[in-house]
């Protein structure tokens, strides 16, 4: 009788945390008090779970309040003495409590003793390694300590070691193979947080390991279940946090396998150049120990890579990479075709830049070719490019005057080139080409803005 309402109060407990129906709650409550609640004297923790059901109970769907949240954690974690046959209830209701308030210090003390008592290395053993690695993960995360991340690396290391260890199970083997999936991509993650090696370069392997357990098992036209399908992992979100962290270690070798991985672009999924993208953002061409390597990766990726939405934007980093590398004139080339070629590319990613007349990459490509245009000795080209970017970004806080002061000085200064060579104050067949290109250009984004402004209108209306 006594397990029974142990058993009805730990639902009741889960109730009152808010995981079901407050009308449900209240048929179970009227359960439980039919069967009784005798209390047994010789086990502490019962009655510590008893009085902290029963105060669950009263505090009714709203639950308990963070004090005294705090104050049963301590208590039931007390009551539960060596040799009590209810202690790992006791320290189970005590790890939840914690975890449900955050406390993840607490919680990673409770489970500690609760490995301590249950060292039968079973399927229960497997499931408390894996809990008591997502509790030191979240720890590790608060105190961002490489001793946290270690134990929970640990944990996770375990629970898949026991489930492997575990006697054949046909009925359970798609949910032992889930888990350990899973439990290898949480190890994978933490590597990679960690700020010292050899865990940052092990998290490689350990991606690719998740990445091709994960395949193997679709391959076998099976599924996943359990934790790793309500996680939502899949095969391109393993590829893509692989291919970031190879990117970030200046690993291209690996990256490309794995940016190949990540599959359609079109998936709702971080695409493979946007990867590349806000791997640049984390750690800009310049900053690079390897700059040759990164063109090379670059040019590859280009040629073999799937055309997408955001290839232009990669087309633009590696202008950036062969810039801070000194290769300033195949640079200029690619961001001249960028300009001339791809306004409309940058503008269905970025479509406010546009409209707001201020940001985007786009204004960056002009900004650098300009710069390099003029590096060059291309006054000219340097001017048109110049006015293209005040015609399309004069909103661009703090930049719309250094541009116009550019076209000052470099007016200026072809002016006075110009007259002592005597030179005719005229514009050249060559000038009046630049004029023409940026004349298109503008054209180009008053289309398009007109049309999304018809677009906009006939939508409100």
């Amino acid at each position: 009788m006594r397990h029974s309402a142990i058993a009805l109060g730990w639902v009741c407990e889960v109730l009152c945390e808010g995981h079901l129906q407050s009308s449900l709650f209240s048929v179970v409550l009227l359960i439980a008090s039919t069967l009784g609640t005798a209390v047994d004297a010789a086990s502490p923790a019962g009655d510590a779970l008893e009085a902290y059901r029963a105060a669950a109970r009263d505090a009714g769907a709203g639950g308990l309040d963070r004090e005294a949240t705090e104050g049963w954690i301590g208590r039931l974690s007390d009551a539960a003495a060596d040799g009590d046959p209810l202690a790992e209830e006791a320290l189970a209701s005590a790890r939840r409590l914690a975890n449900s308030i955050g406390a993840w210090d607490e919680s990673s003390r409770i489970v500690a003793r609760e490995l301590l008592i249950h060292a039968t290395r079973d399927a229960d053993r497997a499931r408390l390694c894996s809990e008591a690695g997502e509790i030191r993960r979240n720890l590790s995360r608060q105190t961002k300590r490489s001793e946290d991340r270690r134990a929970a690396i640990g944990a996770f290391a375990e629970a898949s070691a026991v489930i492997e260890g575990l006697p054949p199970d046909a009925d359970g083997e798609m949910e032992r193979r889930s888990s350990v999936i899973l439990n290898t991509i949480w190890i994978a993650e933490l590597e990679s947080e960690c700020t010292d090696e050899p865990e940052r370069s092990r998290a490689l392997d350990t991606w690719r390991r998740a990445r091709e357990t994960y395949e193997a098992l679709l391959a076998e036209g099976a599924s996943p279940v359990g934790a790793l399908l309500m996680t939502r992992w899949t095969i391109p979100k393993i590829a893509a946090r692989e291919a970031m962290h190879a990117l970030l270690l200046e690993r291209y070798s690996v990256a490309l396998p794995a940016l190949r991985a990540i599959g359609d672009p079109s998936a709702d999924v971080t695409s493979p150049a946007t990867c590349i993208q806000e791997a640049a953002n984390r750690f800009p061409a310049p900053s690079r120990r390897d700059p040759d390597g990164y063109v090379r990766f670059l040019r590859e990726w280009l040629d073999v890579g799937p055309a997408e939405a955001r290839t232009c934007f990669v087309r633009w980093l590696l202008a950036e990479a062969l810039a801070a590398r000194g290769d300033r004139e195949e640079a200029r080339a690619i961001l001249a075709t960028l300009r001339d070629q791809s306004l409309f590319e940058f503008d269905r990613v970025e479509p406010a830049a546009l409209e707001q007349g201020s940001g985007g990459t786009y204004s960056m490509v002009l900004r650098r070719l300009r710069d390099l245009q003029a590096e060059a000795g291309d006054i000219d080209g340097a001017l048109a490019t110049n006015a293209t970017y005040l015609d399309l970004y004069p909103n661009e806080t703090g930049l719309v005057d250094e541009a116009r002061n550019f076209a000052a000085r470099r007016a200026e200064a072809r002016a006075a080139v110009e007259a002592a060579l005597d030179a005719p104050a005229r514009p050249t067949s060559r000038r009046w080409l630049l004029v023409g290109i940026n004349a298109a250009i503008v054209a180009a984004v008053s289309w398009l803005l007109y049309r999304r402004n018809r677009l906009h209108s006939s939508r409100g209306g």
